[in-house]
């Protein structure tokens, strides 16, 4: 193989290795997004992707005054439901994390817990009552 063949042979290979790679991308961020399902603190929940960047700060306006219909006002519908019985609305947020807020349709806020798929990390408004969920 002459020189000029060998660089034409690491082009293409390079080029190809960019594509994939961009298309690797592509097709994860697809099935993350289709996906029907997430695992949220050890539970399969459902999910729907929505297209928003919500963090824990946006959080950080609601007490145990803010009603349900408020929270879905500010923060657009949830993500899916956590739990057993009540299904409790959770929010995925920006940095992978999820939001459990322990509030359901004609509620106050009761509790927002901050998890990840396998646990809780913290408590960001805390239950006046501490039989709710731990």
């Amino acid at each position: 193989m002459n020189d000029m063949a060998k660089k034409i042979y690491v082009c293409i290979s390079i080029v190809i290795v960019i594509v994939l790679l961009l298309f690797g991308k592509g097709i994860m961020k697809y099935i993350e997004r289709n996906a029907e399902y997430k695992i949220v603190r050890r539970l399969e929940t459902d999910y729907v992707y929505y297209d928003r960047k919500i963090t824990v700060d946006d959080l950080r306006q609601f007490d145990h005054n803010t009603t349900y219909e408020e929270m879905v006002e500010s923060l657009g519908k949830e993500n899916g439901r956590w739990g057993y019985g009540g299904a409790w609305p959770y929010y995925e947020l920006y940095d992978g994390t999820y939001a459990i807020c322990y509030c359901l349709s004609g509620t106050e806020m009761e509790q927002i817990t901050i998890v990840d798929k396998k646990e809780k990390k913290y408590v960001l408004l805390e239950c006046s009552d501490k039989w709710i969920m731990q």
